[in-house]
């Protein structure tokens, strides 16, 4: 019989922590397998959430969560994280079955209320947080229930409200227990952001890496055949192979990147018909339902643009940058964001060559990312910056910053993996699409230090710079 003592010593990722109000920090761990600890080294880091966030049925924007509206207090939590890929099971334990049959019978979040366990969380068939659905729509990143061993614990005196139903299973659905709810899964993202940090280290090691790996493994190939003679004969196809994934890659690329800022452009329509039909509704005049119109034009105009053949040609960043605004400045008035316009302020221009739709989707993406950020850190002034520079090493590039929380401690590998997001709700491909925009078109996504481009003080958040080489 397999004990939770032996499925405890075979986690891998270690959680620990609490949350309040609208905050959260937790001490991560991640342990490797004994077997891998000589090509992979324990991590060890601690995490503070500035701003619990919620993301509304329906819409695409996350908002933020306050727990301190309601009687809930404290909640302590621990979380134990475990890797089912094959490879990984056989490295942590002898009955592999015995483990695997555990976690589905165990595995999942339980609640305890002054020490007492409150009946059904963590349950089989109670997927409370919808766990297994979220992993179905992301499954590289997300938790689902056989993944995890997790308590969450009350002070009965503090967490009068969330009350329990009359037969005694679970919670009354009342707005303080779906913002717990909610709570609670915006604490798992941010731990499922550490965790993919290691996850993909783990990958490496056992030679499950992304795409780009793929490249790498073809230079050391070449090296190997051409120390034994017989890389010109085979030559001509791998050349062959490296050009067929280039056009897959390529061909994704172009499907993925209008997707992700089709959703931003459509949502930015939508809310201007909602003002059209209430202005409608309210007999505004001609001009102002003409002026609205010609909004809801602009707002689709990036959409068609978008559908269209992202071909090769020459253009210009400061084309670039006024498209991007172009496509963006509705959403920025309407959140308060303060735009600084680098091109009406004297920035030196340069010539691109590229794919222009998914350049300026590219840089509406991180414009997108901004206005998250900026809403999640506090309500004083907001600003951005969209500019070009020529400080960086390498060539020129453009860039856009602002005055929200930054990155933090995460490191630029991280930022752009596929599936790496701390957005609840978030996939976490938007940078990684955008590093393999830059990829195609002969660019790099960058991440500049504070000091490496000069900037207003206030601008002490995120950097994110496309650059060129020219």
């Amino acid at each position: 019989m397999f004990t939770s003592d032996q499925a405890n010593e075979c986690a891998i990722y270690w959680i620990k922590g609490w949350f309040e109000g609208k905050e959260a920090q937790f001490d991560y761990e991640f342990r490797p397998p004994v077997e891998f600890r000589n090509q992979l080294n324990s991590r060890k880091e601690r995490v503070h959430v500035v701003q619990l966030e919620k993301r509304k049925k329906g819409e695409r924007k996350q908002t933020a969560i306050d727990l301190a509206e309601y009687d809930i207090g404290r909640v302590e939590f621990e979380f134990l994280l475990f890797d089912r890929d094959s490879a990984v099971l056989k490295a942590v334990t002898d009955d592999v079955k015995g483990l695997k049959d555990f976690l589905d019978e165990n595995g999942g979040i339980r609640i305890y209320r002054d020490g007492i366990r409150v009946y059904d969380f963590g349950e089989p068939g109670n997927d409370w947080l919808n766990l297994d659905l979220r992993r179905v729509n992301t499954p590289v990143a997300r938790t689902s229930n056989n993944q995890i061993l997790g308590a969450l614990r009350l002070q009965a005196t503090e967490s009068g409200d969330l009350r329990e139903k009359s037969n005694r299973e679970g919670f009354i659905e009342t707005p303080a227990y779906a913002d717990f709810r909610d709570a609670v899964i915006s604490v798992l993202t941010n731990v499922e952001a550490e965790k993919g940090k290691d996850q993909k280290r783990l990958r490496e090691v056992l030679g499950k890496g992304t795409g780009q790996k793929l490249f790498t493994k073809l230079t050391e190939l070449r090296g190997v055949l051409e120390d034994r003679g017989v890389l010109a004969e085979v030559e001509p196809k791998l050349k062959a192979v490296e050009q067929e994934f280039e056009i897959y890659r390529d061909q994704l690329l172009h499907a993925a990147v209008p997707g992700l800022s089709l959703g931003i452009m459509l949502h930015g329509a939508e809310k201007i018909l909602d003002e059209l039909r209430e202005a409608t509704r309210r007999g505004a005049d001609a001009e102002r339902i003409k002026e609205l119109v010609d909004r809801l034009y602009r707002a689709m105009r990036p959409v068609t643009n978008l559908l269209k053949n992202p071909a090769v040609a020459k253009t210009s960043a400061s084309v670039l940058i006024k498209e991007a605004i172009f496509s963006t400045e509705l959403r920025l008035k309407r959140h308060g964001i303060e735009l600084l316009d680098g091109t009406k302020h004297g920035c030196p221009d340069f010539k691109i060559e590229g794919s222009k739709q998914m350049l300026v989707a590219s840089i509406t993406n991180l414009i997108d990312n901004a206005i998250h950020w900026l809403e999640v850190k506090d309500p004083r002034k907001k600003r951005l910056q969209i500019s070009t520079t020529l400080d960086l090493e390498g060539g020129p590039a453009i860039f856009v910053a602002d005055n929200g929380p930054g990155f933090g401690k995460d490191n630029p590998d991280d930022l752009i993996a596929p599936f790496f997001t701390r957005r609840n709700g978030g996939m976490g491909l938007g940078l990684y699409i955008v590093n393999e925009v830059m990829r195609t078109n002969k660019g790099k996504l960058m991440f500049p230090d504070s000091g490496d481009i000069e900037l207003p003080g206030e601008f002490d958040g995120a950097v994110v710079a496309l650059q060129f080489s020219l």
